[in-house]
């Protein structure tokens, strides 16, 4: 084995010790800290990435890139509840659906800690029939984490693939090793996993097999929906056969929702939920009201997506622009939301991106304290996490200019330019 190898275990080993150490902060509902521990999780993380990706060692070798990423999903299944209220709202769909009820059509049956009885339900057909799944293998905590942690892990593995075909695959350890990732899949239950792998399997067959790409970006969108905005950029790489084919698997699974009630709660999510938004928190604390501040940010949000459907980059660079630009807008961002940034990270490293999804679990601060204390106060949390992302994008917008600035002063046939332009 490599020495390589044995630092990615190594790497490995510790951060099981403390991920385990924060599932026992939950558990002990030492909120402080598990503020603390998420945060030293984040930081050994982003040290042993950095020493494997950049050190002097040789690299790990395949199956030492396969297993420990598995493992460190497995060690934390057992994570003890109490981050999240959502999965009461993937049983209560389920159990609709597996008797043969329209989850869209009707309004879920009052249980312990759901929210927002009043609106069917938000998740497209895919995620209702994931939810089903789940919840014929017992409905339990630990049905959803396997199922999206093993979601989650076979994701990580198309990466791998992607990047091993381009002789680098410990780029696709941002996340294999992820905490972010390997918390909200394996150690929580979200089924954002279950919307990422299709996404990144249609980067792997869109060059040569588009028609295929189509199904597996509509399966993406209806899981949850924010890959539609990516569907400009993906258009001309699609083509005919895979726009054919990816609007046709979306008028199907279109259907359910038509004879229901989605309207209302896309309507509902869309036009009023907002927590923990970046920009939209910032406009809205400078005094301008909440929904002129949501119509700003989706207008930028339509600005950047027309823009890069515009330009010649590369498609995984320019969907990234995008996926960063939806984080830094979007009204409502959970936690969860910003594992969507992490694969894309690998394509096009952003360090003002990569610092949100370091300390985005602070945004968690709100929720405990909600469910312990009763309080809600987002502000405490929202000026802590935001002040550093917003520096960060500061800097690193300075440094790209810096950047390009430096290209266009050096002399002719060595300006070498950015390798990211995101």
């Amino acid at each position: 084995m490599s020495r390589g190898s044995w630092l990615l275990w190594i790497h490995t080993a510790c951060l099981i010790v403390a991920l385990r150490g924060l599932g026992t902060r939950i558990g002990n509902e030492d909120w402080g800290g598990f503020v603390v521990a998420y945060l030293l999780c984040q930081i050994l993380f982003l040290a042993g990435y950095a020493a494997i990706r950049h050190g002097s060692l040789p690299g790990p070798g395949r199956w030492s890139l396969v297993l420990a990423p598995l493992i460190l999903r497995v060690a934390v299944l057992d994570t003890p509840s109490g981050l999240t209220s959502d999965l009461e709202r993937y049983r209560a769909d389920a159990s609709r659906l597996v008797h043969c009820q329209n989850p869209y059509a009707t309004l879920p049956e009052p249980r312990p800690n759901l929210e927002h009885r009043d609106v069917p339900t938000i998740y497209p057909p895919i995620a209702q029939l994931s939810f089903a799944i789940a919840w014929l293998a017992g409905g339990t905590d630990l049905a959803f984490r396997i199922l999206y942690g093993g979601l989650d892990f076979l994701g990580y593995l198309t990466l791998l693939l992607i990047f091993t075909r381009s002789r680098d695959p410990t780029r696709a350890l941002i996340w294999g090793l992820n905490p972010l990732c390997v918390l909200e899949s394996s150690g929580v239950g979200h089924l954002d996993a279950a919307a990422l792998l299709p996404l990144v399997l249609t980067f792997l067959v869109i060059a040569s097999r588009p028609g295929i790409a189509g199904v597996l970006l509509a399966l993406s969108v209806g899981t949850k929906l924010g890959p539609l905005i990516l569907l400009p950029v993906l258009a001309p790489a699609l083509g005919r056969a895979g726009l054919s084919t990816c609007f046709v698997t979306l008028g199907l699974l279109s259907i359910p929702m038509i004879l229901g009630d989605f309207h209302h709660g896309l309507y509902v999510y869309l036009g009023q939920w907002e927590f923990n938004g970046l920009i939209h928190g910032l406009l809205t604390r400078a005094g301008v009201g909440a929904n002129i501040a949501r119509s700003i940010c989706y207008g930028a949000l339509a600005l950047v997506i027309a823009s890069t459907r515009a330009s010649n980059r590369a498609r995984e660079v320019a969907s990234a622009r995008i996926i960063f630009a939806w984080i830094l807008l979007s009204p409502t961002l959970h936690n969860w939301y910003l594992a969507w940034a992490v694969p894309f990270l690998a394509w096009s490293p952003s360090p003002s991106i990569l610092l949100a999804t370091l300390i985005g679990g602070l945004s968690y601060g709100v929720l405990i304290e909600r469910s312990t204390i009763g309080t809600w106060e987002e502000g405490r949390w929202w000026w802590i996490e935001s002040t550093g992302i917003f520096f960060a994008v500061f800097l690193e917008v300075i440094w790209r200019r810096v950047q390009m600035w430096l290209a266009t002063q050096a002399p002719t046939g060595l300006s070498s330019g950015s390798e990211h332009d995101v």
